[in-house]
């Protein structure tokens, strides 16, 4: 209860909580596994990350083997937080990468405060 609606430093959801909150986490053991589909397309499939709050989404980007700094593609995706329970792994299709490069797919959980966990990765051939 909140005696005073116009204090808000009785609030509990507020900004300020972003520099406090933990960030998301992939269990040890989780994968992702990025493969051609055959139409120019790839399916990226990871397992879910963790978080205390909720892990709200997640920043799937590609990297070319020649150029492992610049990401050639980003996808972000939601983390289907609002299904309970939640599934363990999550899919999602992308195209746009140039037939015949190697990639790097990275995959990073982010909280409500989009605030960035570890990665894990997977290489595309």
């Amino acid at each position: 209860q909140i005696d005073d609606v116009f204090d808000t430093a009785n609030y509990a959801y507020t900004s300020a909580r972003k520099k406090t909150a933990s960030v998301p986490y992939f269990e040890k053991g989780a994968s992702v596994c990025a493969e051609k589909t055959g139409d120019g397309k790839v399916k990226v499939t990871f397992d879910q990350a963790k978080d205390d709050i909720c892990v709200y989404g997640y920043r799937i980007s590609f990297f070319d083997k020649s150029d492992p700094e610049k990401a050639v593609l980003q996808k972000e995706i939601y983390s289907e937080y609002y299904f309970e329970p939640m599934p363990d792994t999550l899919s999602c299709t992308v195209e746009g990468l140039t037939e015949g490069a190697e990639y790097t797919v990275k995959v990073v959980p982010l909280n409500v405060w989009l605030a960035e966990g570890d990665a894990i990765t997977a290489e595309l051939r």
